[in-house]
């Protein structure tokens, strides 16, 4: 993919003003601007272009980790960077999300698919558990393992934390219904117990409902 010469300016200057003034760069929505109209919005026309193999998509977002990871060797250990490596991780975190579902191995266990992008996550939620960002990553990929109960318990956190993501509340709403359905539906069946027992990602939905609303 040949990106446009607006989209080579965004990422140039972005850059300089990271290095220059973090907190500028913070301040005036820079990083999330260089994500969206670098990264995200080409990698989601991408996937929505039937002519666009699999393998274009895969080399792009291998360009899109180099580039952040580069980036990141710069400015990880000082700490007047900190706030910008933590969405670092979250951008990489999603960029090795897109990459391990774009390659589809289904021989590699999902667990172990995701391994990559949950350590990003998991380091973003450690520099800064206040922001729903890591959080957020985390139950995606909860659900992705169809771990439901931690995918309930992160967008939760995601969406109660001091700096919440919005996306998180429709995200919770969605997979408490789900959770809901299927409690409800092996309720109902006359094998109770052995159903109980296959289906261990149940919660009460209730229970949860009260605590949100």
């Amino acid at each position: 993919l040949v990106l446009s010469v607006v989209v080579h300016r965004i990422v140039k200057c972005c850059k300089y003003v990271l290095l220059s003034s973090p907190s500028f760069y913070l301040d005036h929505k820079l990083d999330s601007l260089m994500w969206k109209e670098v990264f995200y919005s080409n990698y989601q026309e991408m996937k929505n272009n039937s002519n666009i193999n699999s393998q274009t998509i895969i080399e792009f977002i291998n360009k899109g980790i180099l580039f952040y990871e580069e980036l990141l060797k710069r400015i990880e250990h000082d700490p007047q960077f900190a706030s910008c490596v933590y969405f670092m991780y979250i951008h990489l975190g999603d960029l090795h999300r897109y990459l391990a579902t774009e390659q589809r191995n289904e021989t590699t266990p999902k667990k172990s698919r995701y391994s990559i992008s949950k350590a990003f996550y998991s380091k973003a939620l450690l520099l800064d558990p206040h922001h729903g960002y890591a959080y957020h990553g985390l139950a995606v990929l909860a659900t992705y393992e169809e771990t439901h109960c931690l995918a309930i318990y992160c967008y939760l956190r995601a969406a109660t934390c001091r700096y919440p993501l919005r996306s998180a509340n429709q995200n919770l709403r969605i997979e408490l219904e789900q959770n809901e359905i299927a409690l409800k539906e092996a309720l109902s069946n006359q094998s109770l117990s052995a159903k109980i027992s296959h289906k261990k990602q149940y919660v009460d939905v209730w229970v949860l409902n009260v605590v949100y609303h």
